[in-house]
Parts: C-alpha cells; structure tokens; sequence
C-alpha cells in the first residue's frame, strides 16, 4: 500500500469536501448511531454545524488520501491545555491498513505546542471506539449533554507514549497488529 498523504483545511476549504466527508461518516456511522432523521436532513445538519464548528480557528479538519483517493478526515481542536479529537472517519476499505498509525504520527508532527490533555467522545453503542481510546490511556470521565456518548480524558504524554510502545514512530506505514483492528 502506498504512503498516505495529510492536508490541512479550514472553513474556507470545507465546502469541496463536504459531500464526500459526510458520505464517509454516514457509511460508517448510520447503523452504530442512527438518528432516525432522512439521510438528506441530517446531510444539512452535519455540515451546518461543522461550517460553523471552523469558525473556531484553532478547529481544523485533516483529510486522509491513499493514490490520490479522500480515504478518510479527522476533525480536532487545539486549546490552551487540549487536544480534542472530535471526529475520525475512514473508508471501510482502509480500515485495518495502518492509517490511523500514520494519522497520528503526522498530527504529533503538526501540533505546535504539546497539550496536557486529550478528550474524545465515543457513541456508547460503538464499542471499537471505546476500545480504541481505553487502549491509549484515555478513561471515561462523562457524557455528552444528550447522554448518546462517552466523554473520554487522559494525560496527552501517555497517550502519545501509547503510540511510541506499539512500533516505530519512523514507519508510519508499517501494519502493526494492536492497532490494526481499529483503523
């Protein structure tokens, strides 16, 4: 498989990726959390409320590519003091192929101050999620308003510790098997 490619974009950048990123979170995410709205309807939801989420500046969304192809996005914000992963998406036929490694091997590259904290939020019906963020150190320390999702927290430098314990920084292309279920 070859090398992934990263970019950056904003909200001046977010209205040519829009379908194609809803697309992807809808593949993924309809049968773990339904919302019992039309698929056009929740569409216009999505990308309203992320159109607005960019306004933050410190909000940025990274897009995925494998061959020139949009194989998945991850959407954070950057604070004072955390990280906040708020949305990681890849085509299924990615998953399991090292790019969740490869992500963020590049986002620890691109940060530019390290922050204390990492919090994330995980559907309370998506287990492989769950799973995903108890194994680099974050533990449930909440829920969201609605009570739909898990609110996860922990220390940045271990998870960032996680990551260095399960290969080489250096190959962000390498498969390894820990993680390879969950990419």
């Amino acid at each position: 498989m070859s090398k992934p490619s990263f970019s950056v974009i904003g909200r001046d950048r977010f209205a040519e990726s829009a379908d194609a990123l809803y697309d992807m979170l809808y593949t993924n995410m309809h049968e773990i959390a339904p919302t019992g709205n039309s698929r056009e309807a929740d569409r216009i939801l999505w990308q309203d409320a992320i159109a607005k989420a960019l306004e933050n500046p410190n909000r940025q969304i990274v897009l995925i590519r494998q061959n020139e192809m949009l194989v998945g996005f991850f959407m954070f914000c950057l604070t004072e003091t955390t990280l906040k992963m708020e949305e990681i998406q890849f085509l299924p036929s990615v998953q399991g192929t090292g790019l969740f490694r490869a992500l963020y091997v590049y986002l620890f590259s691109l940060l530019p101050k390290e922050p204390e904290t990492v919090e994330a939020f995980a559907h309370k019906t998506n287990g492989k999620s769950q799973g995903i963020l108890r194994h680099f150190g974050l533990s449930v320390v909440g829920e969201n308003k609605s009570g739909s999702a898990f609110c996860f927290r922990g220390d940045y430098r271990t998870f960032r510790a996680a990551f260095a314990h399960t290969g080489s920084f250096s190959d962000s292309t390498t498969k390894n098997s820990s993680l390879s279920e969950w990419t």
